[in-house]
């Protein structure tokens, strides 16, 4: 009799409740390589900033900004493992500089020969992430924007929303995840940008999920 009964209640009551346990977030691994464009008197501290950002995220003690001659940072004391990068890029021929925790490669004027110092640069700074900036995009650069793991335009606040938009559209077409953010404003914290020793937020616009 007692197994019956206890055959009917297995058939007829529910079972004890069980409190679902919700699965957990799979934690999102900081980008390696970041592609910046910006306007030419924004794109030193938005690559700066960027850069920071980035040796923040993964705990280096060092991260790399390839730009054009013209972004190229200059004066401050540079941390030892930004020298020690520097001269490991500049072994392998490259034009690299070294100030706080960043090391500057100076890329040329062709976007061809750009992408190809660039693609040198990050190559040889392996274990390091890596910030590739921009004043302007050309059809050759997109050989190596979409290969970045995070796309981000800088728009001011005086910029053209229209026109910004259309920008980050075009750029988000490329495949990567592609986003806004604002360059430092005032001149001191501009120059910590510049250097590496702020950042500029990498989740501006949902630039990263």
């Amino acid at each position: 009799m007692n197994e019956l009964l206890a055959q009917a209640r297995a058939v007829f009551l529910a079972p004890p409740s069980i409190t679902a346990v919700p699965p957990r977030r799979a934690a999102v691994a900081p980008p390696d390589l970041v592609a910046v464009l910006a306007a030419p008197r924004d794109l030193a501290a938005v690559a700066g900033g960027v850069a920071g950002d980035l040796r923040r995220r993964h705990r280096t003690r060092a991260a790399l900004v390839c730009a054009p001659g013209a972004a190229a940072v200059t004066g401050g004391p540079a941390t030892r493992a930004a020298r020690t990068l520097c001269s490991r890029l500049a072994a392998r021929e490259l034009v690299a500089s070294a100030a706080g925790p960043l090391c500057r490669v100076v890329l040329p004027d062709s976007p061809e020969e750009a992408v190809r110092d660039a693609w040198r640069a990050i190559a040889a700074a392996a274990g390091y992430p890596a910030v590739v900036a921009l004043p302007a995009r050309e059809a050759a650069h997109d050989a190596l924007l979409v290969h970045a793991d995070l796309l981000l335009l800088a728009a001011g606040a005086d910029a053209d929303a229209t026109y910004a938009e259309l920008a980050l559209a075009s750029l988000a077409a490329l495949g990567p995840p592609a986003g806004l953010t604002r360059p430092p404003a005032g001149v001191l914290s501009r120059r910590l940008a510049a250097l590496g020793l702020t950042t500029v937020t990498l989740e501006a616009e949902g630039a990263l999920a």
